[in-house]
């Protein structure tokens, strides 16, 4: 009788860590999908500036591939976030 408690226990702490393992590997996600975002903002004050030289040079510039970047950067941002909310949610 007493190894059966003491198996409950011991999967209790197991139990216990996976589940801030769990919490760990999230949290990380998070990070990185906030580091993404900040790098995005980073990206587009630089394509604020480059235009704003450009007014002030008198030059004209492009602004397609900043554009292009900002969408790609964001879907990677959210699918981040999503995929991170996923494998949280399935280890629960």
């Amino acid at each position: 009788m007493p190894e059966t408690i003491e198996d409950k226990e011991s999967a209790k702490v197991g139990n216990r860590r996976v589940h801030m393992a769990n919490e760990r590997t999230f949290l990380a996600w998070i990070r990185t999908s906030i580091g993404i975002m900040a790098f995005g903002f980073v990206v587009e004050k630089f394509a604020l500036f480059l235009k704003q030289m450009s007014i002030i040079l008198k030059t004209s510039t492009t602004g397609s591939m900043f554009l292009l970047q900002k969408d790609t950067q964001l879907s990677l941002e959210y699918s981040l976030l999503v995929w991170a909310c996923y494998l949280y949610c399935s280890h629960l």
